[in-house]
């Protein structure tokens, strides 16, 4: 039961998160980045895995800086912890996606 506690806790802890705006910004623009680049390596349509992706991608970035958010780390300012926490949130996530979408290899046509 503690366990479940705990999950509901952090859920709802997050779910009230709100990034400050340099963060969220780094989030949503390497999201849209990520997702691009997503696009080009699946076998799905562009404009079903793009959207998808985004989501996807920013989520598991919000996911990754809310829950390392109070790791101390030596040397290093807000800005690039959180390029380093989205990086491994997309990470995690772009694997899955491309389990997911499969990958895909497009051939141009002359």
């Amino acid at each position: 039961m503690d366990n479940l506690d705990s999950a509901l806790r952090f859920w709802n802890e997050f779910s009230s998160w709100s990034p400050p705006m340099m963060i969220m910004y780094t989030i949503l623009g390497f999201g849209v980045l990520s997702a691009w680049v997503m696009t080009r390596f699946v076998a799905a349509a562009p404009l079903f895995a793009g959207p998808i992706s985004f989501i996807v991608l920013t989520f598991a970035a919000m996911f990754a800086n809310f829950t390392f958010r109070s790791t101390p780390m030596m040397g290093t300012s807000e800005l690039q912890k959180a390029l380093l926490f989205t990086t491994l949130g997309h990470a995690v996530a772009g694997i899955i996606l491309l389990a997911i979408f499969k990958v895909g290899e497009k051939r141009a046509t002359h």
